[in-house]
């Protein structure tokens, strides 16, 4: 009996073992906006590759926290995830309604059944309370136009910077609520100028008057100016869809 237990022992003691130095080192990496609005949604792209979830057995996981002075009603809708098939994973974080700096903090792991590699990422993000532009905008005619491009800029260093673009559609006699909320740190004492664009190429519609562009200039701990966190424009545009007028130009070729 005590040479067949000790011819046991050999035997296992033959076997390769495997270690976390038969894998590549796990790599993780997160992706998204440093600087967010208080009560803003942004999302996050989380990245790992390596370590033991590169075999066929193998899965990645991560485990997401929020820290921070008082981060009591922030939150992240997927705070932890598992996947075989890749280390990528998405996740939203809404930001505490308290302007503060605070931390995603995240645990990741790539493991199978043999070896469990870990790395740890922990992520700052700054809170800020936005600016508010708003903008309502009134189609006053009685034909609905969709897709209309609408862009949103700030001047600054001497040149036009897109904030924001998107496409609306706008029902006969119909109104769009436009809002965005622009987030910066420090904002400094001066006179900034925002400009809404809308078909600046009018591909979609035509403007009576033929004017697309809304520029306002607003100042900010200036002498003199009263500084409202909400800029509110009201544009009445008359709109309608460019093929329509197309359609109703009398043919020549039947004058006579």
């Amino acid at each position: 009996m005590i040479i067949l237990l000790l011819t046991t022992f050999l035997l296992l003691g033959a076997l390769p073992l495997v270690q976390a130095d038969d894998y590549n080192p796990l790599y993780a990496n997160l992706d998204g906006d440093m600087l967010v609005s208080t009560e803003g949604t942004v999302m996050y792209t989380l990245t790992m590759v390596g370590g033991p979830a590169e075999d066929s057995d193998g899965n990645y996981t991560y485990e997401a926290e929020l820290s921070g002075d008082d981060v009591s009603d922030a939150e992240i809708d997927d705070s932890s995830g598992e996947s075989a098939d890749s280390g990528i994973f998405t996740f939203n974080v809404t930001a505490p309604s308290v302007a503060q700096t605070f931390y995603i903090v995240v645990n990741c792991t790539s493991y199978n059944d043999d070896v469990t590699l870990y790395s740890n990422i922990t992520f700052k993000v700054i809170a800020v309370e936005p600016v508010v532009i708003t903008a309502t905008i009134t189609n006053n005619g009685e034909v609905s136009a969709t897709g209309i491009p609408l862009v949103l800029q700030l001047y600054e260093d001497d040149e036009w910077v897109t904030l924001y673009n998107t496409t609306i559609d706008l029902d006969a006699e119909g109104s769009y609520n436009f809002s965005y909320n622009w987030t910066v740190e420090n904002l400094e004492s001066g006179e900034y100028r925002f400009r809404l664009i809308l078909d600046e190429n009018n591909t979609v519609v035509t403007f009576e008057g033929g004017g697309s562009v809304y520029e306002k200039t607003v100042y900010y701990d200036v002498s003199g100016y009263d500084w409202m966190n909400t800029l509110f424009w009201v544009l009445i545009i008359a709109l309608a869809i460019v093929t329509f007028f197309v359609w109703i130009r009398p043919d020549k070729k039947r004058k006579k």
